[in-house]
């Protein structure tokens, strides 16, 4: 009877140390939380760059292991990125460059330690990018670019965000090097479509995009004069993030007032044009009674 008392004595250990070890795993601290991908976004929401620092000096010092690396490394790149984005729109572009080196460098860690289709496509973002720092390296870049897109289709042809960069790419690239606003405009509606239908739950990373698809066919709908449909994708980006300041605070004022400065033209126009005809008709009448009382004289 001593041996069976061990051996029960000695799962009953193993068991214990087995549920401390999961108590402990579940304990630890996730390296990328859900509340640290909020955080992520709603600074970028707000382009609020004092967030962002603050945030990349949390990711920096986190360990993880390899799968967390590569979500971790890939947060890395994409707040490098959108700081990037910011400086070179206040013209600061040494600030911008760095930064932007700084995305591609951790973007390439996240390859490294697993290559996913999100980790290829914002990749292929920033090259796109990098193209207006170093214009003689367009066709180094381009195709670097366009293999990176197609190694993520290959991985998933349905993700929004390869059709959303592929779109924006098409929106700013001049024409001469592949631009066309119709194929942009294609490509964003796809991605909205697949933003809709697209799993949020079942990713760890990244949820990001759709309300810049919606901000860019606003735009294009801008540029082609059709402002009620600009108004309708800006209130629909803020249907679903109505903290996204770039559409709240700049885009969807300004596509209001141009829509009022329109219609006030537009009723203007048609009122002179009413008066103009009234003035018409009423000089004919007074020519015609003149001539037929010249005829009658």
């Amino acid at each position: 009877m001593f041996f069976p008392r061990i051996i029960c004595v000695y799962c009953s250990l193993e068991v214990l140390l087995s549920s401390v070890c999961l108590l402990a795993c579940s304990e630890r601290s996730n390296p990328v939380s859900e509340h640290l991908v909020q955080r992520i976004y709603r600074a970028r929401a707000d382009m609020d760059i004092e967030s962002f620092e603050q945030l990349l000096l949390e990711l920096e010092t986190t360990t993880c292991d390899h799968d967390e690396c590569a979500i971790v490394s890939y947060y890395l790149s994409f707040i490098h990125f959108n700081i990037a984005v910011h400086y070179f729109n206040c013209s600061e572009r040494d600030q911008s460059f760095a930064h932007l080196e700084e995305a591609l460098r951790h973007i390439d860690q996240s390859l490294c330690f697993q290559a996913t289709a999100d980790a290829y496509i914002l990749k292929a973002h920033g090259l796109d990018f990098h193209v207006l720092f170093e214009p003689q390296r367009t066709a180094d870049f381009m195709r670097s670019m366009w293999q990176c897109l197609g190694q993520a289709a290959h991985l998933e042809p349905n993700n929004p965000r390869l059709y959303l960069v592929k779109g924006l790419h098409y929106y700013f690239a001049p024409s001469y090097a592949g631009g066309d606003r119709q194929r942009a405009k294609e490509c964003l509606k796809k991605a909205v479509q697949l933003f809709i239908s697209e799993d949020q739950q079942t990713k760890a990373y990244p949820r990001w995009g759709y309300e810049d698809a919606l901000a860019w066919l606003g735009q294009i709908a801008v540029h082609e004069d059709s402002l009620d449909l600009a108004v309708y994708y800006y209130n629909q980006a803020l249907l679903f993030n109505k903290n996204f300041n770039w559409i709240k605070d700049e885009l969807l004022p300004q596509a209001r007032d141009k829509f009022t400065m329109n219609s006030s033209l537009a009723t203007g126009a048609v009122q002179f044009i009413a008066l103009a005809s009234f003035v018409l008709l009423f000089f004919s009448i007074v020519f015609w009674i003149i001539k037929i009382k010249f005829i009658r004289i």
